[in-house]
């Protein structure tokens, strides 16, 4: 019986460091991928920035043609 119990005693701490290995894989893999989506996260707020800018400025390039158009057909009809 104690022999038993030694064998259940020592199946069960096997079994707990199992999981505790398993576990602290999961953490380190978990950092791991929080530490790239953080990243990815700073790529596409740069991304969107860089298009609302180029958004801005395809905007101040219109009126600027269309300014130019009427100045032009000004021109045109004088």
């Amino acid at each position: 019986m104690v022999t038993d119990q030694t064998k259940e005693i020592d199946r069960l701490t096997e079994e707990n460091n199992n999981l505790k290995t398993i576990n602290k894989g999961h953490q380190d893999l978990n950092g791991e991928l929080q530490t790239k989506l953080s990243k990815k996260e700073q790529e596409v707020v740069a991304l969107y920035e860089n298009v609302k800018l180029k958004d801005k400025i395809i905007s101040r390039l219109k009126d600027r043609i269309q300014d130019i158009i009427k100045q032009l057909v000004q021109l045109c009809r004088t």
